[in-house]
């Protein structure tokens, strides 16, 4: 990998500041909540950075929920897009693992298209042209007929997704949620091997990876808690790589009944003081916010290492996580419009 050159960063900074000084501020987001209903959402969004994206979605005569939808889906592709393009050579690799989870999102959806014969230009429109996938590949991609022609066409590419691919276009019948985490826990592996080192960029990369799979890890259980049946033992849904959770420990706390009994369990066997605190303090009725937290935490974590090392990946790091959040709050918020949720409740969610 190219050496990084510390005026490259400094540019490449510098423009990652000005995309991060057009996020949307918690009153922004709490003035967008107030709006009555889904038109109005869409009314405001067209005095945002997502006008453009309002514009060609509304020429396709969508419905008001399905214009901001692909507008918001669009707008992430365009600016993590952005963000892979002008990356100077020395962190590209490292940009790329952080992209990983994205490559699997990439393939999940096309493989959720072919299952269930969805339109090319649509399927186009929701894949996110970085990392691992540029737009000529993704384009591809969505023009297959079969899942063994995807499967062909990454292995003449000599895609590290190639093989696990290869595996899932073999499964008869196709098991999506199987294949998707499949896909998932291989993007995490992968991430975690090209960035092996000892340089700040190396060491926070793997940070924020392993942050990511332990994250994963505790949403996973609330997930196996609160249901009545899953195929699988519950091993299978571990995400290996993590740095707070380990296997044996997952699997003991899967057995969990309750989300109150799960969160003492966490609290106690999650190795890191910081996370132990937030679980004592999440509430069981809402996990979902326990997310939030943890989100939360990994952005002071990014915020003091741009401060200790300006020059690296951090800023960027910052951004995409902070992009990925407003995309998901607004979502929120426009369908809290159509499920008629009450603004108190939603306006915890955007905290």
């Amino acid at each position: 990998m190219p050496a990084k050159k510390i005026e490259d960063m400094g540019y490449f900074n510098a423009r990652v500041r000005g995309l991060k000084a057009g996020l949307f501020s918690f009153a922004e987001f709490d003035a967008f909540l107030k709006n009555k209903s889904v038109e109005k959402c869409l009314d405001g969004l067209k005095s945002t950075s997502y006008a453009r994206h309002i514009e060609l979605a509304t020429l396709e005569g969508n419905t008001t929920q399905d214009i901001i939808e692909a507008a918001l889906t669009r707008n992430a592709s365009d600016t993590l897009g952005f963000i892979w393009k002008t990356a100077p050579d020395g962190i590209r690799l490292f940009i790329k693992a952080l992209f990983a989870p994205y490559d699997a999102y990439n393939l999940k959806a096309v493989l959720r298209g072919l299952a269930r014969g969805v339109k090319r230009e649509e399927l186009r429109y929701a894949l996110i042209p970085a990392g691992e996938f540029d737009s000529a590949a993704l384009d591809a991609l969505v023009g297959v007929k079969d899942l063994s022609e995807a499967a062909s066409m990454l292995a003449v590419w000599a895609s590290p997704y190639a093989t696990a691919f290869r595996e899932i276009a073999r499964q008869r019948p196709l098991r999506l949620f199987e294949a998707g985490m499949a896909l998932d826990k291989f993007a995490f592996e992968y991430a975690l091997g090209i960035t092996r080192g000892k340089t700040i960029d190396s060491r926070l990369t793997r940070s924020i990876i392993t942050w990511r799979i332990d994250a994963e890890n505790i949403m996973t259980l609330f997930n196996l808690c609160n249901e009545a049946s899953l195929s699988g033992g519950p091993d299978y849904f571990f995400i290996p790589g993590g740095e707070r959770l380990g296997k044996d420990e997952f699997i003991s706390l899967s057995e969990a009944k309750t989300n109150s009994e799960l969160l003492e369990g966490l609290a106690k066997a999650i190795k890191d003081k910081e996370w132990s605190v937030i679980m004592e303090a999440a509430y069981p009725e809402e996990p979902e916010l326990l997310e939030n937290a943890l989100d939360g935490a990994l952005e002071k974590m990014l915020w003091r290492a741009a401060v200790i090392g300006p020059a690296s990946i951090a800023l960027a790091a910052s951004y995409m996580r902070r992009k990925a959040g407003e995309i998901k709050k607004l979502r929120l918020i426009t369908r809290s419009n159509v499920c008629n949720m009450p603004q108190d409740e939603a306006r915890r969610y955007i905290a």
